[in-house]
């Protein structure tokens, strides 16, 4: 199963990011999410926010249309098989491959302007 790392709109303002939550909460708690959404802390053009990650059938089923990612510049997706690439999708549908997920130390994830801490296993990763 493949992956979506994403931000959402606004994702600083206190308030939207209860709804966001309490959203997908509300999906969880009713059983109709396949997997769980997690929280990460990354960079997106040398830019610190916060961002999630969840499976991809779950973000097209519940995030997508839910209007809270309409203004992102994109979305990343990332394969199962890390052999393959992870891809960004923008809103026209263009994907734009970045190369594999690597997991890095800190030090070389803060040279790169885009990268990914994963709260929950303490790891930071990058595209490559």
């Amino acid at each position: 199963m493949d992956y979506i790392v994403f931000s959402i709109d606004n994702v600083s303002d206190i308030r939207t990011l209860s709804k966001f939550l309490r959203h997908v909460d509300t999906q969880s708690a009713m059983m109709k999410m396949t997997g769980r959404m997690l929280p990460l802390v990354g960079s997106w053009q040398g830019v610190m926010e916060q961002s999630f990650i969840m499976l991809a059938v779950d973000y097209d089923k519940h995030v997508r249309h839910s209007g809270y990612t309409d203004n992102q510049d994109c979305i990343m997706h990332v394969p199962s098989d890390a052999r393959q690439p992870a891809t960004l999708e923008y809103p026209c549908g263009k994907r734009e491959a970045i190369g594999k997920m690597q997991n890095v130390s800190k030090d070389t994830a803060m040279q790169h302007d885009g990268w990914t801490y994963n709260i929950e296993l303490d790891k930071y990763f990058v595209a490559a």
